[in-house]
């Protein structure tokens, strides 16, 4: 995927663990995508 991607509201579909909030999952995606693109806040 691209950043330009993102940007347009790519949709993810995620299968999260039991013990993890949904909180968490989209916390641990942001980390993600922002270091994969160099992203500041």
């Amino acid at each position: 995927m691209t950043l330009e991607d993102y940007q347009a509201g790519q949709v993810l579909l995620i299968d999260k663990p039991l013990n993890w909030t949904s909180f968490q999952v989209v916390n641990k995606l942001r980390w993600e995508i922002r270091q994969a693109f160099n992203i500041k806040k």
